[in-house]
C-alpha cells in the first residue's frame, strides 16, 4: 500500500523467459491442487517443497516426472 492505494509489482521478463516460465504452468496447477508449496526462481526454475526437502527443476518435464513419481503416487 502506498498512500492508501494498493501497489502491484510485476517482473519485467523477456518473451523467452516468460515462455519458459509458462511451460511450468501445468505442473504448478497440479501442485496447487494437492497443496504442495512451490516457487518459480528467475529466470525459469521451479522449486518444490516436499516433506521438508526442496527440489529444483530447470525443465518442466523433470518437474512433471517428479510429481508423478513422488507426489501423485502417494496421493
Amino acid at each position: 500500500m502506498y498512500r492508501g492505494e494498493q501497489v502491484l509489482i510485476f517482473p519485467d521478463m523477456s518473451p523467452e523467459v516468460s515462455r519458459q516460465c509458462a511451460a511450468f504452468d501445468p505442473v504448478k496447477r497440479k501442485l496447487r491442487e494437492v497443496n504442495i508449496t512451490y516457487s518459480l526462481i528467475y529466470p525459469a526454475k521451479l522449486a518444490i517443497n516436499v516433506d521438508g526437502a526442496r527440489h529444483s527443476f530447470d525443465a518442466p518435464q523433470d518437474a512433471e516426472g517428479f510429481f508423478k513419481q513422488k507426489i501423485a503416487k502417494g496421493k
